[in-house]
């Protein structure tokens, strides 16, 4: 006889086993993603001339004209995503933005994957200038200087760190250049932010903006060791993106469930629906075209074709 508990830990005993085959199914796929990345990393090569980003299949077309904004940004970096999802989030004006790097993928969302994003085509790949104290072993005595080249810019590589800068150099900022003071930025960083910190200053933080902010969720059992050997020395263990930033605690990390949390997926992802954006990756070579002593539009290259696009109000570069 086939009892009701038979037929349910039969189906529960179907669910561990599938859920068991999509886990290996992940593993495998990330495995291979990292494979993949791995070899990609150990041929890169760091760009020495951005020419090659501009050919043009027809040097002798002219620029096909793509379109009339309102507004057009070129570089959908950090600054760029907060600029897309506030001039559009009113839908009165009609917008462009322009990036030269692609899309996100799932190997950008993994937090340990980052290491190998500095040699990848997600890098512009520039060098500092020659240094006069620093980076002496390095050739040329030049530092590495990765910015990402993505939607989402530099947030699509970094190591996803949450620390914003310390209270007294705003209050200096501000001493010359009013509203700049912690006290007029805090509010700004609580509405961009959605902690979700498992210790915090709740004065100092938001919770429904779009940056998911979290306690970094792995870290080596030494992490607690040292945090337990400096609270046993009369160290304080704070928030330190709180009232006081001089202490110790683990990281706060700019992930959401663990993945990434980029600019990208903060502001321009949400942005994306609205009828009045238009974002075009991919999209290199920008000239910025004046009239009248005055911006006008923009001529750049996309898919080997030149094109270019009419603005009313302002073309802003935050490339």
């Amino acid at each position: 006889m086939i009892t009701k508990t038979t037929v349910l830990c039969f189906f529960a005993f179907i669910v561990v086993i599938r859920a068991q085959d999509v886990l290996e199914e992940s593993i495998e796929y990330y495995q291979t993603l990292l494979q993949e990345f791995s070899q990609n990393a150990s041929q890169w090569e760091q760009p020495t001339d951005s020419r090659k980003f501009f050919k043009l299949i027809n040097e002798q077309e002219e620029s096909v004209h793509y379109g009339h904004y309102d507004f057009i940004i070129v570089g959908a970096g950090v600054a760029g995503s907060v600029l897309t999802n506030r001039l559009t989030e009113s839908g009165k004006f009609k917008v462009l933005v322009l990036e030269a790097g692609g899309q996100e993928n799932d190997f950008t969302d993994v937090p340990g994957f980052a290491t190998y994003l500095a040699r990848s085509n997600f890098n512009w790949g520039y060098k500092t200038v020659p240094q006069k104290n620093a980076c002496l072993g390095l050739k040329n005595k030049q530092c590495n200087y990765p910015r990402g080249k993505a939607v989402g810019g530099s947030s699509v590589i970094n190591f996803l760190f949450y620390v914003r800068g310390n209270k007294e150099d705003f209050d200096i900022w501000g001493s010359e250049n009013p509203g700049w003071d912690y006290k007029s930025v805090l509010p700004y960083f609580k509405k961009s932010e959605n902690s979700m910190l498992d210790f915090e200053d709740p004065e100092y933080h938001g919770h429904c903006g779009t940056i998911s902010v979290e306690s970094a969720n792995y870290y080596p059992q030494i992490t607690k060791t040292y945090l337990e050997s400096a609270k046993k020395r009369g160290r304080k263990i704070l928030d330190y993106n709180g009232k006081n930033q001089d202490g110790y605690y683990t990281i706060q990390t700019m992930t959401s469930q663990g993945r990434r949390c980029s600019a990208n997926k903060a502001f321009v992802k949400p942005a994306i629906y609205r009828k009045n954006l238009e974002l075009l990756d991919h999209s290199l070579g920008i000239k910025v075209l004046i009239k009248n002593k005055r911006a006008c539009g923009v001529e750049f290259i996309r898919n080997g074709k030149k094109y270019k696009a009419t603005t009313s109000k302002e073309v802003i570069i935050s490339g």
